[in-house]
């Protein structure tokens, strides 16, 4: 059976909403924020057959820093197949034309759930899945975790820490107002660890997972994330239920581009 592969235009939108809920599992309140904010920055390329999506992947727009320079990234988002369609090699055909359509500029990656679906397409595993399990500090004194905050101040940490070799997202206004929205819909929030000198050393993102809040993304210094995870939980698992487990997500990239550099992305949306 051949399909037409086509971006969707505006009007088409409702029919990715209607294929997301049926493949995914996420809340409505995600998908209301996804389908509402996260899509204006996305592109959804989708196989139809006449006029049903039955497969689709959405190309999101990501701006990332490398030693300075500005790259623009393509994050493959949400691959969905109609489940009377599957094993058919639809998505194949959909991963061939996001290649053809690329950028040569263009970084291309996304977050696997089965990386040897991806090998055959050219995509390397950039960065390994690694889960910590978060531990009780004895030794907190002089931190403390606060939750109002400025952009601006958001901003100027992440500028203060910028690492070279090391490939992450550009953390700018634009970055954090979009990702605080973001955390709301997904039932987190971002609070900020502050020593006893009032200087912010972490930005901590969370959301939920099974009525558990859970650490999404911890911003800091160099290899230092464990040991704010372990502030972070020692202060608030006092208040609430967490998650014990901070995951570092794998990462492809078409061609393993960046593959031995250190890659700091470990967000989904």
């Amino acid at each position: 059976m051949n399909i037409e592969v086509r971006y969707l235009n505006e009007k088409e939108i409702f029919k990715a909403r209607k294929l997301y809920e049926e493949v995914f599992n996420d809340s409505k309140e995600l998908i209301d924020y996804f389908f509402e904010e996260g899509i204006k920055s996305c592109r959804v390329l989708g196989g139809f057959f006449f006029d049903e999506l039955i497969c689709m992947m959405f190309l999101n727009e990501k701006f990332l820093c490398y030693n300075e320079k500005i790259i623009k990234g393509c994050y493959i988002y949400a691959v969905a197949t109609d489940e009377k369609y599957r094993k058919k090699g639809y998505m194949g055909t959909l991963m061939k034309r996001v290649i053809k359509d690329r950028a040569e500029s263009e970084f291309i990656f996304l977050i696997p759930v089965n990386e040897k679906i991806y090998e055959k397409h050219g995509f390397e595993l950039i960065k390994q899945a690694t889960d910590y399990k978060i531990n009780e500090m004895n030794d907190i004194l002089g931190y403390r975790i606060q939750c109002d905050f400025e952009i601006e101040d958001l901003v100027k940490f992440t500028d203060s820490i910028k690492e070279n070799d090391t490939l992450n997202f550009l953390y700018n206004s634009d970055y954090f107002n979009k990702r605080i929205k973001l955390a709301k819909a997904e039932g987190g929030n971002i609070y900020l660890i502050i020593d006893e000198d009032k200087s912010i050393k972490a930005i901590i993102i969370t959301g939920r997972n099974n009525g558990e809040e859970c650490i999404n993304n911890i911003v800091c210094e160099n290899d230092k994330e464990h040991f704010y995870a372990d502030i972070y939980y020692s202060i608030e698992s006092k208040k609430k239920k967490i998650n014990n487990k901070f995951i570092n997500h794998p990462i492809m990239s078409y061609k393993g581009e960046f593959r031995g550099k250190v890659i700091k992305l470990n967000e989904e949306v």
